[in-house]
């Protein structure tokens, strides 16, 4: 059996959930299942992302704002992290590999691909999380275009309906 030559990069918690902020996870205890579920369906590989808040923050922590991670020593932590990532990505590609995404978490300060909370009066706005932002800055670059997909917890399907018009393609 030939090993498949497809890959899609996954933020860390769509595989375990239990890093994430305390009360916030509500709709799939360890892996967010549609997900996972059509990648293997696909046979597409799975390459699971570090967490970056897990290097400056605590694996139990409470939800925090995008703005909570805006100092020098997290913008540093997301750069490095991001690195690595594409040094990885470069690794796929040099090798005959197709990276067909990227996914995301929306919402999240680190994650999110499209939308962020905010304070109020707009909690959900448009943007873009620190991590994602590092990432698609060293994509760029590199000259590597990639497409980013945002994974909304609570409804899913439409992370998986971007990814299968991706696979059509």
């Amino acid at each position: 059996m030939n090993r498949s030559r497809k890959v899609v990069f996954v933020p860390f918690c769509a595989l375990a959930q239990g890093i994430r902020a305390q009360g916030i996870v509500r709709d799939f205890p360890a892996v967010i299942r549609p997900v996972v579920e059509i990648l293997g369906k696909s046979d597409i590989n799975i390459v699971q992302m570090p967490c970056p808040e897990l290097f400056f923050d605590k694996l139990i922590r409470r939800p925090k704002q995008k703005s909570a991670y805006a100092d020098a020593k997290c913008q540093s932590n997301y750069r490095q992290v991001a690195d690595s990532v594409v040094k990885q990505v470069e690794m796929y590609l040099a090798n005959g590999y197709k990276v067909i995404a990227i996914m995301g978490i929306e919402f999240s300060p680190s994650c999110a691909v499209n939308v962020i909370t905010g304070p109020p009066p707009n909690r959900i706005r448009s943007g873009t999380g620190f991590f994602m932002e590092a990432l698609s800055h060293s994509l760029r670059a590199k000259g590597i275009a990639i497409p980013m997909i945002g994974i909304k917890t609570r409804s899913p399907a439409e992370a998986v309906e971007e990814l299968t018009a991706i696979l059509r393609r």
